[in-house]
């Protein structure tokens, strides 16, 4: 009897996962969605320490902010308070009082909400198209990405914007659309349905501009490094500057131009493995060991090449180029592009005419979150009775933040990863 407990137990967690994976019913675009158990996105580095580093590029990336926004030049700020109204309409909730003036904002709940509990935690990373699973061997299906959220913005609205900011630049296809749940957008008050034409003219008119540079990158940050986030007061509302950053970087051993791999280094890199692997009586168990062993974030692909059912000289050949990836990854050293990133995240406009939307919540993300920590550092005392004035908020609308983007066939995962 014991042992049919056991199943029964068994058989209703192996359903409940089904449903759970099932559950999520999001489509955008073409792409669509579904969930399983992830782990949370937990990075507490400073991006000013890990910008350079392959380590944190390679394994994150996405979408972080960590600045501390300050007083614009003539704005001497001797005292603040935050009061959250619940009375008030939503978006007119939030208001600042400094030095005895009460300063008017706009922004609604479900902005307002995650973004400050965001600001409040040890987290700076928000966003990773690089995630985990708490079981990696989860996942089954090659055109697969795993998303990690950083806890504040799990199951929020918020969430979905900054994983859509993180491949605003990334392919029409998934690009200039919002999700949608049983064909009807999901919109927050102060959001319109998209506009499909004019975001599709703002991704070529973007394009346009980044072919023109005529820089490979291999991948980007989107971040707040090198900006200057000032707050002022204009017609007795709170005013907040600035714009993400993109950060685009590539490889020491990919060319400037057109980001094919240095030849040498990869051959030289080939040449070291087969030596190793003569010494194998099992080539591709000893391949997935050292892929692991590596770089752990792998296992991932590892486990996705066994589904394929490749004939054996097939697969042997899949995890050598892996492995070589692998080690070509650990030897390198990113290469910041510099050119690119100062010219095209200095015309905010390109990106926002991809999708406003999008847009439009990763700059209050950067910028509340900045002011944010300006007041916890500066002001704790206030900044604790706020945050117990919200620490209940409910938030509307609802939203069920998906843990894997199932991408059309048309459309690869090297298109999310640019190398």
């Amino acid at each position: 009897m014991k042992h049919f407990q056991n199943f029964k137990l068994l058989l209703l967690s192996l359903l409940l996962t089904i449903s759970a994976w099932a559950q999520n019913g999001l489509q955008l675009g073409r792409a669509t969605f579904s969930s399983a158990p992830a782990k949370p996105l937990l990075r507490t580095e400073k991006i000013v320490n890990v910008v350079n580093k392959i380590s944190f590029l390679r394994a994150v990336g996405g979408v972080a902010f960590d600045s501390e926004a300050y007083p614009a030049p003539g704005l001497s700020v001797n005292n603040m308070e935050l009061k959250y109204n619940s009375r008030a309409a939503d978006g007119d909730r939030l208001s600042i009082i400094i030095n005895g003036q009460t300063v008017k904002t706009k922004i609604y709940d479900w902005e307002l909400v995650p973004i400050a509990k965001h600001a409040n935690s040890k987290h700076y990373s928000c966003f990773t198209l690089f995630g985990e699973l708490q079981d990696n061997n989860a996942v089954t299906e090659r055109n697969t990405r795993v998303l990690n959220y950083s806890p504040e913005f799990f199951n929020t609205l918020l969430g979905l914007r900054l994983f859509q900011l993180d491949i605003l630049i990334v392919h029409p296809e998934i690009s200039i659309y919002l999700p949608k749940k049983d064909n009807k957008y999901i919109l927050g008050p102060g959001e319109s349905e998209p506009d499909i034409i004019a975001n599709e003219k703002g991704w070529q008119e973007f394009e346009t501009e980044r072919m023109e540079q005529s820089d490979y990158y291999a991948s980007y940050v989107i971040c707040d490094e090198n900006r200057k986030i000032q707050f002022s007061i204009v017609d007795n509302y709170l005013n907040l500057s600035s714009t993400p950053y993109y950060h685009f970087w590539r490889h020491n051993y990919q060319n400037g131009s057109d980001g094919k791999i240095l030849e040498s280094k990869s051959k030289q890199i080939s040449n070291e493995i087969e030596q190793q692997l003569y010494q194998q009586t099992n080539p591709q168990r000893w391949y997935e060991n050292e892929i692991i062993k590596i770089d752990s974030s792998y296992a991932t692909a590892v486990y996705q090449l066994r589904q394929e059912g490749l004939g054996d000289a097939d697969h042997t050949q899949e995890l050598h180029n892996v492995l070589v990836q692998v080690k070509l990854d650990k030897e390198a050293n990113p290469v910041f592009v510099s050119s690119l990133s100062n010219n095209l995240s200095n015309k905010p406009e390109l990106f926002r005419n991809i999708n406003p939307a999008v847009w439009d919540a990763g700059v209050k993300t950067m910028r509340y979150g900045a002011f944010f920590r300006y007041c916890k550092e500066n002001f704790p005392a206030q900044w604790k009775i706020f945050m117990a004035q919200i620490k209940r908020v409910l938030v509307y609308p609802v939203a069920k933040t998906p843990t894997l983007l199932h991408l059309p066939k048309t459309l690869s995962i090297s298109d999310l990863l640019r190398n």
